[in-house]
């Protein structure tokens, strides 16, 4: 079988205490046609530096002004030399046969896109990387973009890094520049541009949870993931799409999670802008037709129709006691 060669790009920007580890991780990968593309993004730290120590015909090493992860990961794009590629975060860790794994499924089955399962841990629990049986299956264009809409696949279906994607998915395609959740706004077109699609079930892919990081704290540019969900439900209710109306409810579900998250902060809820996404969030649910929905997510949208505060009371206790939602 050809060896097709397959890049790897890696946004680096303030890791010193781990991009060696990620480095690593992926210099000790089993396919041999790598190269390896580190994005500096205007560290402060000794990110930039480190990167610079290591000494490898595979690595490609560049520096930029910071512009933030969707500026790094497209200039990568811009420089990528491979018939594959697949996007790694400068403080997390891939299995050794992360890169292997996915392209034999893609080489045997002609696939667009390969998809395998992330597993997260913190520096106290580092990931297990012994190798585990690989089994793949196709999944279906509808039943993929079903996917980015599930409670228990969303993750891995929309998140940028795990995944190998055939180069040319990506010939026009570029990450938002200066937004939060810049995966959501690709995740719907890679998937709509793929022809076919194949799913990992094993973890290859191994994320550090890091509870300072601003994707785990209150801010406004997390409505960026709103906005992007409502560009997947325009999308999707055009080609009359039945996964229109999975999309429209995770935009609602977005909005009351931050609702949920700035009521928290007495600033936050006492701007404009606080009290501008509570009359959104009721807009949104008297939008959404609730039949077909779990009870829950009925509940939810009717109380919210008629109170929004007390449909975020309701929310903040039900993800504090369990992830109900």
């Amino acid at each position: 079988m050809s060896q097709p060669l397959v890049s790897v790009v890696v946004p680096v920007y303030n890791v010193e205490d781990y991009v060696s580890t990620c480095v690593d991780s992926l210099l000790s990968q089993t396919y041999p046609n790598l190269e390896i593309l580190l994005v500096d993004d205007g560290s402060t730290d000794k990110s930039g530096s480190i990167i610079d120590t290591f000494s490898d015909p595979r690595l490609r090493v560049f520096h930029q002004e910071n512009g933030g992860l969707s500026s790094a990961r497209n200039f990568g794009l811009e420089h990528a030399n491979g018939e594959f590629l697949c996007f790694v975060d400068s403080d997390d860790v891939v299995r050794e046969d992360f890169v292997e794994s996915m392209l034999n499924v893609a080489l045997v089955n002609d696939c667009d896109l390969v998809i395998c399962d992330l597993i997260g841990f913190v520096d106290e629990q580092p990931p297990s990387l012994d190798r585990q049986p690989v089994i793949a299956h196709p999944i279906a264009r509808d039943d993929a973009i079903d996917c980015l809409y599930q409670s228990d696949s969303l993750v891995r279906f929309t998140v940028a890094v795990t995944k190998l994607y055939r180069q040319d998915l990506y010939t026009t395609l570029r990450f938002p520049h200066g937004k939060l959740h810049e995966d959501v706004a690709v995740a719907l077109p890679i998937i709509l541009s793929s022809h076919r699609i194949y799913e990992l079930d094993s973890a290859l892919y191994f994320y550090r949870d890091n509870p300072r990081s601003i994707m785990n704290s209150p801010s406004w540019a997390h409505l960026d993931g709103l906005v992007f969900y409502e560009e997947h439900y325009r999308t999707l209710e055009k080609m009359g799409h039945p996964a229109a109306k999975s999309a429209q409810l995770a935009a609602f579900k977005t909005a009351i999670s931050n609702l949920v998250d700035f009521s928290r902060d007495q600033d936050k809820k006492s701007t404009k802008r606080f009290h501008h996404l509570l009359s959104h969030v009721q807009y949104l649910a008297r939008r959404i037709e609730v039949h077909g929905l779990r009870p829950r997510d009925v509940a939810l949208v009717l109380v919210t129709r008629v109170c929004p505060r007390t449909a975020i009371s309701i929310y903040t206790v039900a993800l504090h006691v369990r992830n109900t939602f």
